[in-house]
């Protein structure tokens, strides 16, 4: 093997490629596999011994990759906090363009651990990240204030529930015959959708459904609907959310873009470059979707001088 193949099958891994994908990559460039320089062995045990060079010194590497960045970048803001052992249990970083995406597009919608919301073309943006180590309530809240400080500005709406999640438990919350009733799930929708009711009209409108399906000692249903205001899109209608109501698809979606990166297994230093690559990836595609935009032109529904205006 020579520094070429040792350097492919570190850049590769950064894309979720392991050892023997990477050393079929090379063959396959290279004429086949009489004319690599190594062995699949030989891949094998290169990256290893890179993982086995990194444990060691995984979180701090980390931290300093991050610290030089902020003293490199002016506008590159980090924050980190250790344990009484000095081992990083809480990381948040945020560059120059994760700060103009959030300036533009940053009233919309936050994700843990990941802070994304939506551009001009309806695509993800992601605003910064945080590494936590323990899923507390405590952390989160640290997370939210270095974000604040970090961007000035707080986000319009922090946290709302999942309408799709919530709705999904609506069968095995019911009884099975009110479930199955013809009028229930209809009556259900048609109530939590109704963009135009008021907080007392949706009121009425419930406590009518309750009566009607004899419901009112279901203990899911009077939970929920105790926290109706982060999750009922009535209650939210004066937020911009850029079509976030539900929020499932657009997370999935967000998950699946960077896992073709990231994995479960990775060190934290295999992790940040992972993560750069994805970043990169998803802000080369903000860049061809702009390029688009001002180099082409729709296709017009009519003559009218608005939707010209418009588009």
């Amino acid at each position: 093997m020579d520094f070429l193949d040792e350097s492919f099958i570190h850049k590769v891994g950064t894309c979720n490629i392991g050892a023997s994908k990477a050393y079929n990559l090379v063959s396959s460039m290279k004429g086949g596999f009489d004319s690599r320089g190594g062995t699949a062995v030989d891949f094998k045990n290169f990256h290893s011994d890179l993982n086995c060079k990194i444990r060691v010194k995984d979180s701090q590497m980390v931290v300093d990759i991050l610290t030089n960045r902020k003293l490199c970048f002016s506008n590159f803001s980090f924050e980190v906090q250790k344990d009484v052992d000095d081992h990083p249990t809480r990381l948040f970083w945020a560059d120059d363009i994760s700060k103009a995406n959030y300036k533009e597009f940053g009233d919309y919608s936050m994700v843990f651990v990941l802070f994304t919301g939506v551009d001009y073309h309806k695509r993800c943006a992601t605003f910064s990240a945080g590494l936590l180590a323990r899923d507390t309530a405590d952390a989160y809240v640290w997370l939210l204030e270095v974000f604040r400080k970090t961007f000035v500005k707080p986000p319009m709406i922090i946290h709302r529930l999942c309408m799709w999640h919530i709705t999904q438990k609506l069968e095995e919350q019911i009884p099975i015959d009110v479930y199955n009733h013809p009028d229930f799930q209809k009556t259900f929708f048609d109530i939590i959708w109704n963009l135009q009711c008021s907080p007392q009209d949706f009121k009425s409108s419930w406590s009518a459904m309750l009566d009607k399906f004899h419901l009112k000692e279901n203990d899911w249903l009077r939970f929920v609907f105790k926290i109706r205001d982060l999750w009922i899109p009535a209650f939210m209608r004066d937020l911009e959310l850029s079509g976030l109501m539900q929020t499932t698809s657009r997370l999935e979606s967000l998950n699946n873009a960077f896992s073709h990166f990231l994995h479960h297994k990775s060190n934290l230093v295999k992790f940040m470059m992972s993560f750069d690559s994805a970043m990169e990836k998803q802000r080369h595609h903000q860049s061809l979707s702009d390029y688009q935009s001002t180099t082409t032109t729709p296709k017009l529904r009519t003559p009218l001088a608005i939707e010209k205006h418009t588009s």
